[in-house]
Parts: C-alpha cells; sequence; structure tokens
C-alpha cells in the first residue's frame, strides 16, 4: 500500500461510496469532507493538525512522540485482498532472525 499525496486524485468505481460531491476528488478534499462529517472538534483534530499520541514499532525498540492524523492509502488490485494482519505477518517474519 502506498500514502496518497493530499493533491493527489482518486475516483471511485463503487456506485454510492463517494465522500465528495461526485465520483472525483483530491484526497484533500476527502480528508475535508470526513473532518467536516465528524462535527466534534477532538474529532475534527485528527484529521487536521494531528492527535499528540505515542507510537511503539515493533522493529525500533523505543516509543516515539509525535502526532497521528487521517490518511489515505492506495492498495492496487490484489493487495486489497489482504488483510492489516497479513502485513503484520509478512514483516514479523523478515524481522526474526535465523539461527
Amino acid at each position: 500500500m502506498e500514502k496518497l499525496n493530499r493533491d493527489d486524485v482518486v475516483q471511485i468505481l463503487e456506485d454510492g461510496k463517494s465522500l465528495c460531491n461526485g465520483d472525483t476528488f483530491t484526497v484533500e478534499q476527502a480528508i475535508e469532507a470526513l473532518i467536516e462529517s465528524l462535527n466534534d472538534s477532538d474529532l475534527v483534530s485528527w484529521g487536521r493538525s494531528g492527535v499528540r499520541c505515542r507510537y511503539l514499532s515493533a522493529t525500533s525498540g523505543g516509543w516515539k512522540a509525535g502526532k497521528v492524523r487521517l490518511s489515505l492509502v492506495f492498495a492496487p488490485d490484489g493487495e486489497c485482498d489482504k488483510s492489516v494482519l497479513d502485513d503484520l505477518r509478512e514483516q514479523l517474519s523478515k524481522d526474526v532472525p535465523t539461527h
């Protein structure tokens, strides 16, 4: 999967699944539409400035301070069928030392 940039354009191919008016929009327009639909100032932070957090990576060995925020990712056909757990299993198998 790849993270999309705010100025990338997305065209939705499924009827009734668009986040915006029309089926074609930029990532920024989609994020703004999500933010507006949240109607809660705490949730709005998730899309704009982000929410302060700590992040513990399974591979980096320590907590990192920062923020999390909403973003869109693109998964080419075939990758959409994989679950998040499949990605995690794949990453963990690469990190296991062989003896």
